[in-house]
């Protein structure tokens, strides 16, 4: 469905101000200056589709959604690799130890194979948990 609609140019702030048919006075919605319609020749007139602007308005909302959800996303994202700094420091540091006690005993002994051990998880972590964070930075 089609309207007719005509716009005047605001003689305070220049902004194109929208009639409806038959509509003769109007506020501009930028500055606030109230406007009449004295002359018909003034008018610009225009035919608006309504379904074509419900159609604008609708697109807009969506892009705004799509927006909002890739910035969560992206906080998300953020907070997973501070959490992850923050546990990678004494992962790092119970592996180097666990490494430095593996290899100060001799080889085969149980202290130095359960010290490799741990050494080995802790690297397992880390490694999974950074690439699981890659990987779900690529899932947007």
């Amino acid at each position: 469905m089609s309207t007719k609609a005509v716009e005047i140019k605001c003689p305070g702030c220049g902004a194109m101000v929208r009639f409806d048919e038959g509509q003769k006075r109007a506020f501009c919605s930028y500055c606030g200056s109230p406007i009449a319609v004295e002359n018909s020749s003034e008018f610009i007139t225009r035919n608006i589709d309504e379904a074509d602007l419900k159609r604008a308005e609708t697109d807009q909302l969506i892009r705004l959604k799509e927006l909002e959800l890739q910035e969560r996303r992206e906080r998300k994202t953020e907070g997973r690799k501070k959490v992850m700094g923050i546990a990678s420091v004494p992962l790092v540091i119970i592996l180097l130890i666990a490494f430095a006690v593996g290899a100060a005993e001799p080889s085969g002994s149980p202290l130095s194979d359960s010290a490799y051990s741990m050494g080995s998880i802790c690297l397992l972590i880390l490694g999974w948990g950074w690439l699981f964070i890659l990987i779900g930075n690529d899932k947007k």
